[in-house]
């Protein structure tokens, strides 16, 4: 049970780790006067792969842009940081698992 414990609070730390990144590498490209921008996996039919290891279906190692230099990746791009914000906020406010 205490090796339970230890792996899910290493994945929520992970979590926090990646949210932070993320936020970071906005507020940097802000801060230099750039467009922000973005990499993600891609959801395209063509990357999607279902992996019988784990039963589920698992993102490729394609990858998509998103620039606010774009007009059309604006809403996108900001519903992607809001979310984000949120799931920083519920991660670091979380209780434990028992």
């Amino acid at each position: 049970m205490a090796q339970k414990k230890a792996k899910i609070s290493e994945r929520k730390q992970d979590v926090l780790n990646r949210l932070q990144a993320f936020g970071k590498n906005i507020y940097n490209q802000l801060e230099e006067g750039q467009f922000p921008s973005v990499t993600m996996p891609s959801r395209s039919t063509e990357n999607i792969t279902y992996d019988e290891a784990v039963r589920q279906y698992v993102l490729g190692e394609k990858s998509v842009g998103r620039s606010t230099r774009n007009i059309r990746h604006i809403k996108p791009f900001t519903q992607l940081a809001w979310v984000a914000l949120f799931s920083n906020e519920l991660t670091a406010t979380a209780k434990p698992a028992p």
